[in-house]
């Protein structure tokens, strides 16, 4: 596990959604009308290997889905030539407007959507796990323009250590305020409003992997 630089990918919760800029997609029905197709612009579910042109690609990952008016959907069927692209599909037809939160939540209902934060994350390399960076989108009509909006963000930096053979077992993110960082938030999805719930909490815990040893780099 020694390198050069240990990088820390965690996800907390966006607190000042206006910040954060909106990515969009389009949403196009099915012929049975209870499909939702979503191509990811410069949004992600997760974060690929860098490429020799130093790109991240972006995509959507396999076991993806979403809660669509609380309906769960079943799992993306990704574009086999553009990864970024993916059909999801509801059991029953699609009632417009929709509401969509990424990832699902079993506290997610048709008059609530919910998202949730894990309190506990697990190192990915240069990354994050999938399922760790929830988002919402909120369409009027079929026809219209869907935007999807994150409702985290990421925070990425690197740790070293002043001294050889030091092994980091876990890294905690606390905030100095009352802000909430995880735990389940309620979402308005046609404002990308985040609500922090009772199971919300001031703290991420980050684990890495058994004898995790920092470089003195």
């Amino acid at each position: 596990m020694r390198g050069s630089l240990s990088i820390i990918c965690a996800i907390v919760a966006l607190a000042i959604t206006a910040c954060q800029t909106d990515k969009g997609f389009d949403s196009v029905l099915g012929s049975n009308s209870n499909t939702i197709t979503v191509s990811l612009e410069q949004t992600r579910t997760s974060l690929g290997s860098k490429n020799d042109n130093g790109i991240y690609p972006v995509y959507w990952s396999e076991g993806d889905r979403l809660a669509v008016n609380g309906v769960l959907s079943e799992e993306a069927q990704i574009d086999e030539s553009n990864s970024s692209i993916a059909n999801f599909k509801v059991e029953s037809s699609l009632t417009y407007p929709i509401s969509v939160v990424y990832p699902y939540s079993t506290s997610t209902t048709a008059d609530k959507a919910i998202v949730e934060f894990p309190a506990e994350q697990i190192y990915t390399e240069n990354s994050f796990a999938d399922g760790y960076a929830p988002m919402c989108g909120y369409a009027t009509t079929p026809s219209g323009r869907l935007t999807l909006s994150h409702l985290a963000t990421t925070l990425r930096f690197p740790v070293k250590s002043t001294l050889e053979g030091v092994v980091l077992e876990k890294v905690v993110i606390t905030s100095n305020s009352d802000t909430k960082l995880s735990g389940e938030f309620a979402v308005d999805c046609t404002n990308a409003k985040l609500t922090a719930t009772q199971s919300a909490h001031n703290s991420v815990t980050y684990l890495l992997p058994a004898n995790y040893t920092l470089s003195t780099s």
